[in-house]
């Protein structure tokens, strides 16, 4: 159901009613009962925020599903192009490696055969959304919900933007003991606004302010690692699971992610390589956690 009226010279009208056929990045194709088809294009409206000098704009289709309609009230949903209505509940918990999954074969080569026992790193598209595609694939089982998680991550930075600064002149004072009060406020600044700017935009390449800040909002621990040692590499199934339950940091560079509250509901793994994350899927329900020492918040807060 459309939930806009396009203007005086639009035959857009709010409360029309029809069903979905597919869209493009920028029209949306709906059939009418009489028949016709209705193009309806991706509108924008600005965000007007209390108190902030930060300006924000929702891109949408001005549709919503009628069949989720109360007399009360109307929220958007996220429209698929699938016609299985379950497609898109979130469902954090029954996403585990299928045979159908594409593995990154190069990254396999850079974990030990037993860790594979327990997780397998799956293609994600490297297109600059990466860290998103592996949050997304892990959550939900593909990539589509990648953009709405960037959305997610920019909302939760500018809700706690007072202790996301306060994170930034930590580790600002941690590679400069000596700068001076008003030199730390203006590159703490400086670095909160490019995070947003980087969070708002498909394609720029994020870190780790919005792994915590994804961990925070949707109250999860997130495990990082990296590649592992050649010396780990050469090391038999005992002797390697012996040395990473003793210090995990002898095996591969590792961190994890925990929600400000430090409440969470589970934990998800991922793998980065030169400027790029992977997704890891646990190979079937029962699986090892393989948990960090290093972990990104309390270490800055």
């Amino acid at each position: 159901m459309i939930i806009k009226n396009g203007g005086q010279s639009s035959d857009l009208v709010n409360g029309l009613v029809g069903k979905y056929i597919c869209h493009s990045e920028h029209v949306l194709l709906i059939k009418l009962e009489d028949g016709s088809i209705k193009t309806i294009p991706r509108l924008k409206q600005r965000i007007f925020m209390k108190n902030s000098s930060h300006v924000f704009y929702r891109i949408q289709f001005p549709i919503v599903n009628a069949t989720a309609q109360t007399i009360q009230s109307s929220y958007p949903i996220l429209i698929s192009n699938t016609k299985d209505p379950n497609q898109n509940k979130l469902n954090f918990h029954k996403h585990y490696y299928r045979s159908d999954i594409i593995v990154e074969r190069n990254i396999m080569a850079l974990l030990h055969p037993e860790f594979t026992k327990n997780y397998i790193p799956i293609k994600t598209p490297p297109d600059g959304n990466c860290l998103f595609h592996m949050i997304s694939i892990r959550l939900f089982g593909h990539c589509k919900n990648s953009t709405l998680i960037r959305y997610i991550t920019v909302f939760f930075l500018y809700v706690i933007e007072i202790t996301v600064k306060e994170m930034i002149k930590k580790e600002i004072k941690l590679n400069t003991p000596n700068i001076i009060d008003r030199d730390l406020d203006t590159q703490s600044n400086f670095q909160y606004r490019k995070l947003l700017f980087n969070a708002r935009k498909s394609g720029n390449w994020c870190n780790e302010y919005h792994l915590w800040a994804i961990s925070s909002c949707l109250s999860i621990t997130i495990y990082i690692y990296s590649k592992m040692r050649e010396n780990i590499l050469r090391l038999d199934n005992l002797e390697f699971l012996k040395k990473i339950r003793t210090n995990i940091s002898d095996v591969c560079h590792a961190i994890k992610y925990i929600p400000k509250t430090n409440q969470s509901k589970f934990y998800i793994c991922g793998f980065f390589n030169e400027h790029h994350y992977s997704a890891l899927l646990p190979l079937d329900q029962i699986h090892t956690e393989f948990i960090p020492k290093n972990d990104f918040y309390n270490f800055l807060a």
